[in-house]
C-alpha cells in the first residue's frame, strides 16, 4: 500500500504522470490508477474503498499449500487469487473502445 501513498502524494501536488509502468505489485496499483479519472482517483486514496478480501482469506494460502503448488507449477501463489482481486478493484476493464 506504500505505493497508494506515493500516487496520493503525486495527485495531490498535480505532478502524477501520464505513463505508468511497474512489476509486481506496482504494476496492479499502475492497473488501479490508470482505470481511474482524475475525479475518481481520490476515492481510491482510502483504503476502505480498496477489496482485499481475495488476498486476505484465511486458510486457503498455508505454507504447505504455496510450497506445493510451487513444486508442481512453479508458482508460489495462486494466480487465480490474484486475478480475482485485480478483477473486484479494477473491474473487468478492456482497451476496446
Amino acid at each position: 500500500m506504500y505505493h497508494l501513498g506515493v500516487i496520493k502524494a503525486l495527485f495531490q501536488q498535480g505532478v502524477l504522470p501520464r505513463i505508468f509502468s511497474g512489476s509486481s505489485a506496482g504494476s496492479l496499483i499502475a492497473s488501479l490508477v490508470c482505470t481511474r479519472t482524475d475525479e475518481e482517483l481520490p476515492s481510491m486514496f482510502d483504503l476502505t474503498n480498496i477489496s482485499l478480501d481475495a488476498i486476505e482469506r484465511r486458510g486457503e494460502g498455508t505454507a504447505r499449500r504455496r510450497v506445493t503448488r510451487l513444486l508442481k507449477t512453479g508458482y508460489l501463489f495462486d494466480i487465480k487469487v490474484l486475478q480475482e482481486c485485480v478483477r473486484e478493484n479494477a473491474g473487468d476493464v478492456t482497451f476496446l473502445v
